[in-house]
C-alpha cells in the first residue's frame, strides 16, 4: 500500500519583522534518503515613509529669496529607504499660518490657490532620482515655474511666490499614484513632515530695480554684441575645411529609450561598424593617468597582467601595518548610479595576494564578491582559489566556507570571515559566474541579466558604504561587462535611457580597459535591447523581474 504525505507545507513568519527587509529563509528536508537544502529570500512590503515628528527636525535651509522664487534645500537623509524606497516627493505650501498638514491638501493646486479656494496646495511634485550630490543636498526653488518640478500629465505648477510669509511642508512617496491629474490619497502611500516656517519672504518688487539693472549692463551688453560681431567676422574670413579632422571629445552618447531600437539597428549595419567605431573612440580615455604605486619594484609581483595596472587617483588602498607598500593592491574604485564607490574592480588574487585580498575584504566591509572567471580556463590559471574548503586563516582573518550551492551557471557560496585580533564575525556571500568564456560574452543576454539581479538583491540588503568586489582574471574585461549592465538597468528604469558610451567611458576614467573586447561592447547594446523589449512586453524570452531572482534556485539540483 502506498502512503502519501501533503506535498505543501505554509508557514508564516511574524514577530519582529522589518518593512522593506531582505530576510534569508534556508529550508531543509530530512529524510531517509539524501537530504536537500534551499536558501530562498523574502522581501517584506512598503510602508508610509519615516519623518521627523518635531518641525524643527525637518531642517530646510532657505538658501536664496528673490521676487517670487525661493531657493529652498534639504538633506537626503529625508529620503531614507527604510520603509521602501522614496518613488518621489513633492513640496506644500500655504500661506495659512495656522495649518496643519493634512493629507488632503495634496489634491489642491497652484490653480486652486489663485483663486482662493485653498490656503494650501502642493506645489513641487517630482520622482526621486537618486541621484547623490557631492553636497548630500537637495535644491528646489519654489515658484520658479520650471516644468521639471511637477511630473507631467499632472495638474499641479511650480507658480509664482507672492510678497507674504509662507510655511513649507514636505511629503514623502514610497507609491505615488496619479488619478485625474491629482494624487490619489487613497492609493498612494506617503508621509507628511510638520510644517515648517519660511522665515523670510519674496522681495517686493522696486520701481527702481530695472534702470539700476539697465544702467549696469546696458554698456556690457554693447561690448558683448561688438565682440560678437568682432569674432563673427574674422571666423568668416578665416574659413577652412576642417571636416577630414576628426575631433572625438564625446564622453556620452545618451539614447532615449524609445528611439533606442532603431538606434540600435543602425549601429548594427555593415557588421556593427557603428559600435565599433565607438568603441575605438574608448581606447584612449583615462590612458594618460599615472600608475605609479603599481610600476614600485616592491608592487610588480603583485600584478597577474603588466598591461593592467591600477590608476593612482582612484586605487583601493589597503592599510600600513609595516612597509609603505603594503597598502598596494590590484584594484580601483568604480562608481555606479547610486554611489561614488559602489563596486572594486579587481584582478583575480594571485598565490601571494590572496591574503591582501581578504584584507580588502575586510577593511572595505565588502560582503559580496562577485566571481566572474574560473580557476582554469583553456589550461590556464585564471585565478587562485582563494576560499577554504572548510575553514583557514589569511593573515588576521579567519574564513569559513559554510554553504556551496551550484546551479547550472553559477554558483553561490556563504563565508563566514572573522577578524582573530577583535573577534569580530562578518558574512560574505559569493556569486560565481561559471558561464562566460574569456575574452567573450555568455550565450544569452537573459542568463547574464538573471545573474545580475540575484547580485542586486543582495547587495541592496547592505549600506551603499559596503562596495560589491567584482572580479575576473584581469579584472577589467568581464568585469566592466557586469558593472556597466548594473549602471545600464538602473539608467532605463530610472531615467528611460541609455548611455552605454558614457558609462563605459566612466569606468574608463578609474580603471583601464574596463570592457575589455568590442564583442562586449556590442553584448551590452543587445542587454539594452533586450531589456527595452521585455519592459515593452514583445521580448517574452527574457525574464525581466527581481522576482526572478527569488526563483532561480529552482534548479538546484539534489
Amino acid at each position: 500500500m502506498s502512503s502519501f504525505v501533503n506535498p505543501v507545507c505554509n508557514h508564516i513568519f511574524s514577530g519582529n519583522l522589518q518593512y522593506f527587509s531582505t530576510y534569508s529563509v534556508i529550508i531543509s528536508t530530512l529524510g531517509c534518503g539524501k537530504s536537500g537544502t534551499r536558501d530562498l529570500k523574502c522581501t517584506t512590503g512598503i510602508t508610509e515613509p519615516s519623518v521627523p515628528s518635531n518641525p524643527g527636525d525637518v531642517a530646510i535651509i532657505v538658501s536664496s529669496i528673490s521676487q517670487t522664487v525661493v531657493k529652498l534645500q534639504f538633506n537626503t537623509s529625508l529620503l531614507n529607504s527604510t520603509n521602501g524606497p522614496i518613488k518621489a516627493y513633492g513640496v506644500l505650501l500655504s500661506t495659512d499660518q495656522q495649518s496643519n498638514s493634512t493629507r488632503n491638501y495634496l489634491t489642491m493646486t497652484y490653480s486652486d490657490w489663485v483663486n482662493k479656494k485653498t490656503k494650501t496646495y502642493l506645489t513641487v511634485l517630482k520622482l526621486n532620482e537618486n541621484i547623490i550630490s557631492r553636497s548630500n543636498m537637495i535644491t528646489i526653488e519654489i515658484g520658479s515655474n520650471n516644468v521639471s518640478d511637477v511630473i507631467s500629465n499632472t495638474n499641479y505648477t511650480n507658480g509664482p511666490l507672492t510678497n507674504q510669509d509662507y510655511r513649507i511642508a514636505l511629503v514623502l512617496f514610497t507609491y505615488l499614484e496619479i488619478n485625474n491629474g491629482l494624487v490619489d490619497i487613497q492609493r498612494s502611500i506617503f508621509s507628511l513632515t510638520p510644517f515648517a516656517s519660511i522665515i523670510a519672504h519674496p522681495l517686493e518688487h522696486s520701481s527702481n530695480t530695472i534702470p539700476i539693472i539697465l544702467g549696469v549692463l546696458l554698456p556690457i551688453i554693447v561690448i558683448l554684441i561688438i565682440a560678437i560681431i568682432v569674432l563673427v567676422i574674422q571666423k568668416r574670413r578665416t574659413t577652412k575645411d576642417y571636416t577630414d579632422i576628426p575631433v572625438q571629445n564625446l564622453s556620452s552618447i545618451p539614447v532615449r529609450v524609445e528611439d533606442f531600437e532603431a538606434y540600435f539597428k543602425k549601429q548594427q549595419l555593415d557588421s556593427n561598424c557603428g559600435f565599433a567605431e565607438q568603441y575605438e573612440d574608448l581606447k584612449v580615455v583615462g590612458t594618460a593617468q599615472t600608475k605609479n604605486s603599481a610600476l614600485a619594484m616592491e608592487n610588480k609581483g603583485k600584478n597577474r597582467y603588466n598591461n593592467v595596472l591600477p590608476y593612482d587617483s582612484s586605487r583601493v588602498k589597503l592599510s600600513i601595518h609595516g612597509s609603505p607598500f603594503d597598502d598596494y593592491i590590484n584594484a580601483n574604485y568604480i562608481s555606479g548610479y547610486n554611489s561614488k564607490k559602489e563596486y572594486i574592480a579587481a584582478q583575480g588574487p594571485l598565490p601571494a595576494t590572496v591574503n591582501e585580498f581578504w584584507r580588502m575584504i575586510w577593511e572595505k566591509n565588502t560582503h559580496s564578491i562577485v566571481m566572474l572567471t574560473k580557476c582554469y580556463e583553456q589550461g590556464r590559471v585564471k585565478c587562485e582559489k582563494y576560499w577554504p574548503p572548510e575553514n583557514k586563516l589569511y593573515n588576521n582573518i579567519l574564513v569559513a566556507t559554510t554553504s556551496e550551492i551550484e546551479l547550472d551557471d553559477w554558483t553561490i557560496r556563504d563565508f563566514t570571515i572573522k577578524n582573530v585580533k577583535t573577534a569580530e564575525t562578518r558574512n560574505v556571500r559569493q556569486f560565481h559566474f561559471t558561464a562566460w568564456p574569456d575574452h567573450g560574452v555568455p550565450e544569452t543576454t537573459e542568463v547574464l541579466i538573471n545573474f545580475r539581479h540575484l547580485v542586486r538583491d543582495h547587495m541592496d540588503s547592505f549600506s551603499r558604504n559596503a562596495p560589491a568586489v567584482v572580479h575576473c582574471s584581469a579584472g577589467v574585461g568581464r568585469t566592466g561587462t557586469l558593472i556597466a549592465l548594473d549602471h545600464l538597468i538602473f539608467q532605463i528604469e530610472r531615467e528611460s535611457m541609455v548611455d552605454i558610451y558614457g558609462i563605459i567611458h566612466d569606468m574608463r576614467m578609474h580603471r583601464p580597459l574596463m570592457v575589455q573586447t568590442e564583442d562586449q561592447y556590442v553584448f551590452l547594446n543587445q542587454c539594452a535591447s533586450d531589456i527595452i523589449k521585455s519592459r515593452m512586453g514583445t521580448n517574452v524570452d527574457l525574464i525581466y523581474q527581481n522576482a526572478a531572482a527569488f526563483s532561480i534556485y529552482e534548479n538546484v539540483q539534489r
